[in-house]
């Protein structure tokens, strides 16, 4: 399993529309293949950052959704909506420690 967290920061006037747009995104994206977990978070003392947080079965499961049309288009309408560029951080989910 891979664990994905991915933090962005919205344009304070745009996150109404973030948050209107992934009420969507996030029900969809649950429903492909190979997507365990995925949810949009809001920080509770920064109201226009969020984390994004997914899981799916398999880095090619992910690789697939990253290559599709539907992340390009999530993407080309998040951009504009976004006060910088998205951090992501890739986990393997694998337990590595006692």
């Amino acid at each position: 399993m891979i664990v994905i967290r991915i933090r962005l920061k919205v344009d304070e006037a745009n996150q109404e529309e973030l948050l209107s747009y992934f009420n969507a995104e996030v029900q969809r994206n649950k429903t492909l293949e190979g997507c365990i977990t995925y949810t949009l978070y809001q920080d509770v003392s920064e109201c226009n950052d969020f984390i994004l947080y997914e899981e799916w079965e398999s880095i090619d499961t992910f690789n697939r959704y990253k290559n599709s049309v539907a992340f390009s288009k999530m993407m080309t309408r998040l951009k504009p909506l976004l006060a910088g560029v998205p951090d992501s951080v890739y986990y393997d989910a694998d337990i590595v420690g006692p």
